[in-house]
């Protein structure tokens, strides 16, 4: 077990953390690699990926460290040219759809953010989120069309009382102030 966890979950998110903010920053800023690196070296270490990464969340510990990775995705689709495009956004969703695999709240922060970025930066169509999206869609479809079909309560049980919401929230000042995110 200790063997797999390594390989699979701890050395790539180790990795991917640093490769994907390195990627991400090379692609927005070509002429600057020594800060390439830097920005590689801050994703991994600041002290949310620390915390996840230490307390064990090794699923959101990945699907943190392709944040970048999913992001220079939408970017590279929306800057794109028209023949190119399709096939960077079939890639922009893949690279969603694992994201969302790992953890769909940081993949709905990343939508978000390429969103900003797409307003900012508005060069074409709603094309840029409709493919990727679609094809993540596609890929949860497994989980999603049952659920949709079934009508299954998607809170479980006791987690909407009060005492519950009190017990599992981190949400205080406290929290906040000692930097535990």
């Amino acid at each position: 077990w200790e063997i797999i966890n390594l390989v699979f979950w701890i050395l790539p998110s180790i990795v991917l953390s640093f490769f994907s903010a390195f990627l991400l920053f090379n692609f927005l800023f070509p002429k600057k690699k020594l800060y390439a690196f830097l920005a590689g070296f801050i994703y991994l270490f600041n002290t949310y990926f620390l915390m996840v990464f230490l307390g064990g969340q090794l699923g959101v510990a990945l699907a943190y460290s392709i944040v970048p990775l999913v992001f220079l995705g939408f970017v590279r689709v929306i800057r794109a040219v028209e023949e190119d495009k399709l096939k960077k956004a079939i890639a922009a969703g893949l690279f969603f759809g694992l994201q969302i695999l790992f953890d769909p709240r940081l993949a709905f922060i990343t939508l978000m953010s390429a969103g900003l970025y797409w307003l900012f930066f508005q060069k074409n169509t709603i094309f840029v989120f409709a493919v990727p999206t679609a094809i993540a869609g596609l890929l949860h479809s497994y989980w999603i069309i049952p659920l949709l079909l079934t009508r299954t309560p998607v809170i479980p049980k006791n987690f909407d009382s009060l005492g519950g919401f009190n017990f599992f929230s981190f949400t205080d000042f406290s929290h906040a102030i000692s930097l535990l995110h």
